[in-house]
């Protein structure tokens, strides 16, 4: 911890291990690890169901599509929680058992404020990586959009920043939402740069949008399994 709060608090000579240094911990290692367990583990829930046609099976019982959806993303959220939330909040528990007198009431909201972005972060991945599948069915075509969705979108926002001079238009990219929707979970979106930085309003819209937009592409595409079933 004393590490990531360096990198947050460059020239200080005294490290103050705060919610902001836990907000590095989760940009730097948290959150990149998300991305590639969500392909790795993610694109195969949906896409290998529907090679196998195993709705037929699913959907003549009392699986309902919904109850299909809600089980197997939650279970999935519920993994990436795991190897993600779990590990911090382990060192989390070891900071406040040695800390000083008072650090507790520093790092008080951490628990809710990261568990919170992770939860959100880990929703839309699953989801969105569901979704991708349940359209390619293959883990390579999934992969690739990924690629396009995560990295080209980056770039294309920055340029429709630098012409319209509106930092809004970074919202087109996970990655920036994600960062912008960590620091509001974690209570340092002020730190935030507003010329680099979409408005944290725009972000939540952006993201709700993308978990939305998600569900509606798998309802669609199971309901269409069960009906078959």
């Amino acid at each position: 911890m004393q590490q990531f709060g360096g990198v947050f608090q460059p020239g200080e000579d005294e490290v103050v291990i705060d919610s902001h240094a836990y907000l590095g911990l989760l940009r730097l290692y948290v959150n990149p690890v998300l991305l590639p367990l969500s392909l790795i583990f993610g694109y195969d829930l949906v896409a290998a169901d529907l090679r196998s046609n195993a709705f037929e099976s699913y959907f003549s019982r009392s699986i309902s599509p919904l109850t299909y959806l809600i089980g197997r993303t939650m279970a999935f959220v519920s993994f990436l929680l795991l190897v993600t939330f779990v590990p911090v909040m382990w060192i989390w528990t070891f900071d406040v058992s040695i800390g000083p007198d008072g650090h507790f009431s520093e790092v008080a909201s951490v628990p809710i404020g990261m568990g919170s972005a992770l939860f959100v972060t880990a929703l839309m991945l699953a989801l969105m990586v569901q979704a991708i599948t349940s359209i390619t069915r293959s883990g390579i075509w999934t992969n690739l959009a990924f690629v396009v969705i995560f990295l080209f979108s980056g770039a294309l926002g920055g340029i429709l920043k630098e012409l319209t001079d509106n930092p809004d238009w970074f919202a087109i990219n996970p990655i920036h939402c994600i960062k912008v929707f960590s620091s509001v979970c974690m209570g340092t979106s002020d730190r935030l740069v507003d010329r680099w930085n979409a408005d944290p309003s725009v972000v939540i819209s952006v993201m709700s949008g993308t978990i939305l937009l998600s569900i509606l592409i798998l309802s669609r595409s199971l309901r269409r399994r069960g009906v078959v079933g």
